[in-house]
């Protein structure tokens, strides 16, 4: 089920970037901007636990946390295409039982695919990054770090029809994360999930 949700999003994403109405203009901030808000991140994964003796357990379980996030970006003067690095923080649970922490940045390519008059924009977002899960308070080795890849939809409210400086924007790409090594799972844990940015971003 969670699996379609996401292939559903990401579906959604490409139709409505060929599709979109060509009258509308696209230009987010025309230059550098930077933005902050609230994170949420829901994540799962296929993969089982590891045990203290090395064998495997239930699956993984990641709980809906709440973080924050920080970025830095540039849109290209006169052009749909932009680009920008959040870095996000997040403090939720694993398998139910222990609190952590995770950080990250990914560095990702913005097209501004459309404007309308009323001030809302679309656009898509697209771009690799790390995180790093930090050992939690149980103390049971689950601290990794990875890489990861994602796509997906984002949407802007400008305050102002006629100025691009400051924006409400709302943003949530598919994310796949990959994290090295036997901390959480048997060879490497495959985790996909659905970073939730909310915020607001201005030009400077």
């Amino acid at each position: 089920m969670k699996t379609r949700i996401l292939l559903t999003v990401l579906a959604v994403t490409l139709v409505i970037t060929v599709f979109a109405p060509g009258r509308a203009h696209a230009r987010g901030h025309d230059g550098f901007y930077m933005g902050v808000g609230v994170l949420t991140m829901p994540q799962f994964s296929t993969e089982h636990r590891m045990t203290v003796l090395g064998g495997s357990s239930p699956r993984l379980k990641f709980y809906p946390g709440f973080g924050g996030w920080l970025l830095l970006g540039y849109d290209i003067p006169n052009s749909m295409w932009g680009i920008q690095m959040p870095f996000e923080y997040q403090y939720f649970k694993l398998n139910g039982q222990e609190w952590t922490s995770q950080i990250g940045s990914t560095l990702e390519a913005v097209m501004r695919v459309a404007q309308w008059a009323n001030g809302w924009e679309f656009h898509v977002l697209g771009g690799l990054g790390w995180p790093h899960l930090f050992e939690g308070k149980i103390g049971n080795q689950t601290a990794a770090t990875g890489m990861t890849a994602e796509i997906g939809p984002g949407f802007s409210w400008f305050f102002k029809r006629d100025d691009s400086r400051a924006s409400l924007t709302f943003e949530l790409p598919l994310r796949y994360t990959y994290f090295f090594g036997n901390n959480l799972s048997r060879n490497g844990t495959s985790v996909f999930a659905i970073p939730v940015r909310i915020g607001v971003t201005f030009a400077f």
